[in-house]
């Protein structure tokens, strides 16, 4: 095996492990803004709060832990966005036009190759810059959180540090899942505007009944 079939491979499967968390962080999203919409709509149950700002705590901290862990950079036995976007950044010339047109059989180079220079650029293999713009972009939307996930949940920390707000995981969650939509479609041909899976039962029956016999 070449090193760019293997290295190719190997970053498949990355893909593939960081869509399965984005996945798991896309549905916690909507069950709790669901959760939080039936609360809204039921004035009985606002107090107490005790339970419902729980909730939230521990969705927030599962989120931005989730987010921190994605902008690892450093941590070689850690797979995450960061680490993938930094490896492609610095070999570029294995994502090439060329290659990507195998994951075409049916559709043809033609639609290979304009999806290739709408997201990877006008060059034979994939422009470091705009891998260096979405680098960019995730480490500017998740910085605060990022900080606010060392500092608050990981650690102890004396420094003072921004609250992080639903927008601020929401404009982040939602960034990173339209990027790594745009690597799958690079990477395997498969194109979707989200990793967010649809759930094919109504998982909120059970506020449906009653909880307290």
């Amino acid at each position: 095996m070449s090193y760019q079939t293997e290295t190719l491979k190997k970053w498949q499967e990355w893909l593939l492990k960081i869509q399965q968390e984005l996945e798991e962080l896309l549905l916690s999203r909507r069950m709790f803004n669901r959760y939080i919409e039936i609360v809204v709509g039921n004035p009985k149950i606002h107090e107490p709060s005790d339970f419902h700002d729980w909730t939230k705590t521990n969705y927030v901290s599962y989120a931005a832990s989730t987010i921190r862990r994605q902008l690892d950079f450093d941590d070689k036995d850690v797979i995450s966005i960061g680490r993938l976007l930094e490896q492609i950044k610095k070999s570029p010339n294995l994502l090439t036009k060329d290659w990507n047109r195998n994951h075409y059989p049916v559709r043809g180079p033609n639609i290979a190759d304009a999806n290739f220079k709408e997201f990877a650029g006008s060059g034979d293999h994939i422009d470091p810059k705009i891998i260096e713009e979405d680098i960019n972009k995730l480490l500017k939307l998740g910085e605060n959180i990022e900080k606010f996930a060392t500092r608050r949940i990981a650690h102890s920390s004396k420094k003072p540090i921004r609250k992080v707000t639903m927008t601020d995981l929401n404009i982040f969650i939602d960034e990173l899942d339209r990027i790594l939509s745009k690597y799958i479609l690079l990477f395997t041909g498969s194109q979707f505007d989200s990793s967010e899976p649809i759930l094919q039962y109504d998982w909120d029956s059970i506020f449906k009944e009653k909880w307290i016999l």
